[in-house]
């Protein structure tokens, strides 16, 4: 997989340029450190993974925070939507309250893990890749988003994905040097059209395919799915992948990345 890789086209962005396959880390690694914070960063930073993955919200008083949830209760010892707590409110919380190890122990409580500013996450990490999804459908967000990236030199080093196809489609106009993942409606679109058999007709594959294996019953990716993607200049990478056998088998199959 990894010579035949090397001999075929990659989307026209720095960030696919070495041809590699890419280790994307869910959340930062939420199994191995609690989920989107800089403790979770830095051990998959430690252990080399390629890509960093996370998700943004706004805070009430419009900063850019690090979780995935639009509310703070699963993750946290708080409650409230993040839309309305200030980012001095979202910091006062323990990120790592809900958190268990591998022994299923709250090891990491009271230990100062916070909710990160996305900017604190750019500032430490600024060496790797990374994957963001906007999880608001906000054009403000979208807006942000680039014009943050932009400032720490992130603009070529990061993909960005959103299932609001509106923001996401507000970040692609506004920042044209970052790559972008397909909306969950291209998805479903190519989906529908790679059963009939018709794919070869849709219109312009984005730079990124971040899919699931399966989608429910169906079992989405094939070496045909890869094929039809990959022969025109898109990357596909395969989401959430924890089993052993699970990633051998995609790995041989030719996927570009797992997340």
């Amino acid at each position: 997989f990894f010579l035949s890789n090397k001999t075929r086209k990659v989307p026209d962005f720095a960030y696919f340029s070495d041809k590699n396959f890419l280790v994307i880390a869910h959340r930062g690694g939420l199994g191995l450190r609690p989920e989107n914070t800089i403790r979770a960063f830095r051990y998959a930073d430690s252990i080399n993974v390629d890509v960093l993955e996370m998700d943004i919200h706004s805070s009430a008083d419009s900063h850019l925070v690090v979780i995935h949830d639009a509310t703070v209760d699963r993750t946290t010892n708080g409650n409230g939507k993040i839309e309305d707590l200030t980012f001095n409110q979202l910091q006062s919380l323990d990120a790592a309250y809900h958190w268990k190890d591998e022994f299923g122990n709250y090891s990491l409580r009271d230990s100062n893990v916070r909710i990160p500013l996305f900017e604190e996450v750019l500032t430490s990490f600024a060496h790797r890749r990374m994957l963001v999804e906007i999880k608001v459908n906000s054009p403000w967000v979208a807006q942000e988003l680039c014009r943050t990236l932009e400032k720490f030199g992130m603009e070529k080093k990061t993909v960005v994905a959103s299932f609001h196809s509106d923001a996401l489609s507000e970040f692609a106009d506004v920042c044209q040097q970052t790559p972008i993942s397909a909306t969950s409606t291209e998805v479903g679109f190519f989906t529908i059209l790679h059963l009939l058999r018709l794919d070869f007709i849709y219109p312009q594959i984005p730079p990124a395919f971040q899919v699931p294996e399966k989608l429910g019953p169906l079992h989405l990716v094939d070496s045909r799915f890869l094929q039809q993607i990959q022969s025109r200049n898109a990357v596909v990478h395969i989401w959430t992948v924890n089993e052993m056998e699970r990633m051998e088998k995609l790995i041989k199959l030719g996927v570009d990345g797992i997340i």
